[in-house]
């Protein structure tokens, strides 16, 4: 029968992922800059985002040339 006493996985130190580090100054920043750019009208709409993928996906299917991503108006 199974029994931690029997199991030395417990024993093994947890390895870190890339993903686990945060630098939180950096992300910060990146939160106040795309919530100054949402306040002053720098957003894309999901329809010209949604329509944008799709294209995307046809390119990467085809072997087309990747059309570039949208940008804001302003």
């Amino acid at each position: 029968m199974w029994s931690e006493k029997n199991c030395d996985h417990h024993k093994m130190a947890e390895q870190k992922s890339i993903f686990d580090w945060v630098d939180e100054e950096r992300f910060a920043s990146a939160i106040a800059e795309a919530r100054a750019d949402f306040d002053a009208g720098r957003t894309v709409p999901h329809e010209v985002v949604a329509a944008w993928l799709l294209k995307l996906a046809t390119a990467i299917e085809t072997g087309a040339e990747r059309p570039p991503p949208p940008l804001s108006g302003k």
